[in-house]
C-alpha cells in the first residue's frame, strides 16, 4: 500500500503521535504543517464528540484515503476544515491547527523550515 499523500502539497503523510491536554492521540502529518485525522483520531485529540457544520460546495483537494473530493465544514469555534463524505477523515491546514490553540498538536505539526503552507 502506498503512503497517504497530503491534500495540499502532495508530499507523503507520516504517522505521528501527539499528547494534547494530557490525551494521547495520533494523526498523519505533513511537513507543510497540515494533518489528516480519521474521525476517531480527531475525537481523541479534541477530547470527545465533535460536531461539524457542513458548508456547501466541494474543494479541489482529494481525500488521501479514498481520493474523493473533500467537503468544507466548520469545526466548533468556526474553524474551517475539510472532510471526506465517504471515510469521514478530516484535513486541517497549518492555519487551522493554529486556530485550535492546542500546543501539543502545534508542536507535533510545526512545518519544516524549508516547507511553507501552500495556501499562503
Amino acid at each position: 500500500m502506498s503512503p497517504l499523500r497530503c491534500p495540499d502539497c502532495d508530499l507523503p503523510l507520516e504517522g505521528r503521535a501527539c499528547v494534547v491536554a494530557g490525551r494521547a492521540g495520533s494523526l498523519s502529518g505533513c511537513t507543510c504543517g497540515g494533518a489528516w485525522f480519521t474521525w476517531l483520531q480527531l475525537e481523541q485529540v479534541l477530547g470527545g464528540e465533535v460536531a461539524l457544520e457542513p458548508l456547501s460546495a466541494q474543494t479541489a483537494r482529494r481525500c488521501p484515503t479514498c481520493t474523493l473530493s473533500l467537503t468544507p465544514v466548520l469545526l466548533p469555534g468556526v474553524i474551517p476544515v475539510e472532510t471526506c463524505s465517504a471515510c469521514r477523515g478530516v484535513w486541517l491546514d497549518w492555519p487551522d491547527v493554529l486556530d485550535l490553540r492546542l500546543p501539543g498538536l502545534e508542536a507535533v505539526l510545526q512545518p519544516a523550515p524549508a516547507q511553507r503552507y501552500a495556501g499562503l
